[in-house]
């Protein structure tokens, strides 16, 4: 091939790219009518049959945005999901396969993509990491601590000490 035979091949391709990217803009607005239409028409379904329907739906959603969404994103739904249950960096591998997470755009070894992501929200403060006797680390949803409201007073009171100074 010369040069312009592959100038042009690389032209139809991003031409290509393009057309697409344009169709898949079109069927994402496509999509968000669909679910919404369902979620909708799953009101009129009988009620011994809804919850059969929803979780089919919910099940279809779900694959559907775990395909789009983060790493990051996608391991804090596995958590929102399972909010007391302590993961191993296996059950989280298995969990997002479960919900459609694509690894194909991986370079790395998803476990290590994983085990990255993982530690970073450790050390952000979102998870806690425990290693049980045989030394396997589990990961659990670090529980939030409530910030105490302050009342009125005080407010008022720290107000008027910053005046002070």
């Amino acid at each position: 091939m010369t040069e312009s035979e592959y100038e042009q091949l690389l032209r139809n391709s991003l031409q290509r790219f393009r057309d697409l990217f344009e169709k898949r803009e079109e069927i994402d607005v496509e999509l968000v009518k669909l679910r919404q239409f369902m979620y909708a028409t799953l009101n009129m379904v009988p009620d011994d049959e809804r919850p059969r329907w929803e979780t089919a739906i919910d099940d279809a959603v779900r694959k559907a945005t775990a395909s789009t969404a983060s790493l990051a994103d996608s391991i804090r739904r596995v958590f929102e999901d399972n909010p007391a249950y302590i993961f191993t960096l296996g059950g989280i591998k298995e969990k997002l396969l479960e919900a459609g997470f694509d690894f194909s755009s991986y370079k790395s070894n998803p476990l290590s993509s994983i085990s990255t992501t993982l530690r970073r929200m450790v050390d952000m403060g979102e998870l806690d990491a425990r290693d049980d006797l045989d030394g396997v680390t589990g990961y659990i949803r670090r529980e939030r601590p409530r910030k105490s409201r302050k009342t009125l007073a005080e407010l008022v009171r720290e107000h008027g000490d910053r005046k002070k100074k």
